[in-house]
C-alpha cells in the first residue's frame, strides 16, 4: 500500500514535470526511422535509451523546477527544521517499504 502511494504521487511529481517540458511538433512515433529503431536488438535499443537519457540528465539543470516541487521542497525543509530529530535514515525507510509489498 505505501508503495502504490509513493508511485501515485511520483506520476503526480512526473506529470507536473512534464507539463512544463516543451513538446516536440510532431511524434518520434511518426518518425520514418521510428520503425527502424524498433528492430533494433533489445540490448542496442536499451543501449540508446541510456544515451538518451544522459543527453537529458547533462540538460537537467535548463529544466524549469514545477511550483509543486517547490512548494514541497520549502515544506520539507520547515518540517525537518521545526523537528531534526524526526529523521529516519533511508536505509529503514527503504526497508519498510520493501518489506511492504
Amino acid at each position: 500500500m505505501a508503495i502504490r502511494r509513493l508511485r501515485d504521487k511520483e506520476r503526480t511529481r512526473v506529470n507536473d514535470c512534464t507539463a512544463c517540458m516543451p513538446r516536440a511538433p510532431s511524434s518520434l512515433m511518426a518518425h520514418p526511422d521510428w520503425a527502424e529503431l524498433l528492430r533494433l536488438p533489445l540490448a542496442e535499443r536499451i543501449q540508446l535509451v541510456e544515451d538518451l537519457w544522459d543527453s537529458i540528465a547533462a540538460d537537467a539543470e535548463r529544466l524549469p523546477l514545477p511550483e509543486s516541487h517547490r512548494e514541497e521542497l520549502a515544506r520539507r525543509r520547515a518540517a525537518y527544521r521545526a523537528d531534526p530529530g524526526r529523521v529516519i535514515p533511508w536505509e529503514q525507510v527503504r526497508d519498510r517499504l520493501w518489506s511492504e509489498e
